[in-house]
């Protein structure tokens, strides 16, 4: 199993995929960390412009100019009621930091690192895994190589599961090279800080209403493990569902073109048709698992962290079991 395995990243590393993906997220997050920084400039900028140069402004100052501008943002009659509800439960979050002297926003390397992955496990992270997903099965079928793969003396379970065994350390790898690209980038914008000073989770949103009760303070780099525990999660969630369709369709470019409809499919679905009680069960609506963490309002009422993993769980699973059943039984060499 060690050899098939080995066997596989070689041909994964000629296939280059892997470069691409990293190459792009360095790239991503170079442009993420200039965009922080310019936007903690100009939040700082406006700040000044409104209270005069000679007003010295401090982080809470910027903090309750956030809150005014979302209060603003409230006033606004024609902004969609699920985003009205979004917005309210923020300031009362906001309002809970600035009683307490707490600026969730100031500019750090570890805060830059948990808002880049935040930011990154909906949409851009679940694409970067479905483009080495894709291939791992159907590019045997497109290049004519599965018939000589099986062939030699070894299972056909043994085949796919080195192959994603393959796929689970690569996923893995995009990961941990999100958060140490996320370290390097921020540490060059922000200096090396932030990642002992407390941060605050525990919130939770009951019927609308923010919920304070299970409120706690943890350092930030203890919050960092929990949001990218989360995300490792999600990715490998989405890898083994490509790998199904990999399975499935026999086709790379087919494969990922089903797996980013879901996904666009799915945004669009839980921004439009969150009435619809099947919508909480589908996959795409329960990646923003770091959500949880932060107390963001959900898209759809009645999801927890509970839910949405057990959801995620149980597609995973899914997938996986459907995925051998299908190759170990499909005729593949006619």
């Amino acid at each position: 199993m060690f050899r098939l395995v080995e066997n596989e990243l070689k041909k994964t590393l000629l296939r280059k995929r892997l470069w691409v993906v990293l190459a792009i997220l360095a790239i991503l997050t170079v442009l993420f960390g200039y965009g922080e920084q310019y936007r903690a400039d100009r939040m700082e900028h406006r700040i000044t412009r409104r209270l005069g140069e000679n007003q010295e402004i401090d982080q809470m100052t910027l903090l309750g100019q956030q809150i005014s501008d979302i209060k603003r943002q409230l006033d606004n009659p024609y902004i969609p009621e699920q985003r009205r509800a979004t917005l309210a439960v923020q300031v009362e979050q906001l309002e809970y930091y600035l009683e307490r002297g707490i600026n969730p926003f100031t500019p750090s390397a570890a805060g830059f690192t948990k808002t880049y992955m935040e930011n990154l496990v909906s949409l851009f992270l679940p694409l970067l895994i479905i483009i080495l997903a894709c291939d791992m099965v159907s590019v045997e079928f497109t290049e004519g190589s599965v018939k000589l793969l099986l062939t030699t003396p070894v299972p056909r379970w043994k085949v796919l599961m080195s192959k994603y065994m393959a796929l689970l350390i690569m996923t893995t790898i995009v990961v941990v090279a999100t958060g140490i690209l996320s370290i390097v980038v921020s540490t060059y914008y922000f200096g090396f800080n932030g990642f002992t000073m407390p941060i605050t989770t525990g919130f939770k949103i009951i019927e609308g209403s923010l919920d304070t009760s299970f409120v706690q303070n943890i350092p930030q780099w203890q919050y960092l493990i929990m949001v990218y525990g989360l995300s490792w999660f999600v990715a490998i969630s989405i890898a083994t569902i490509t790998f199904l369709v990999s399975v499935i369709v026999k086709s790379s470019a087919v494969a990922m073109g089903v797996m980013m409809s879901l996904l666009v499919g799915g945004t669009f679905l839980g921004f439009f048709a969150s009435d619809w009680a099947i919508v909480k069960y589908l996959f795409m609506v329960n990646m923003k698992l770091p959500d949880y963490l932060s107390g963001a309002m959900q898209p759809i009422e009645g999801m927890t962290l509970a839910f949405s993993v057990a959801i995620l769980a149980i597609w995973t699973l899914v997938s996986f079991v459907l995925s051998f059943v299908i190759f170990t039984k499909q005729d593949v060499l006619v």
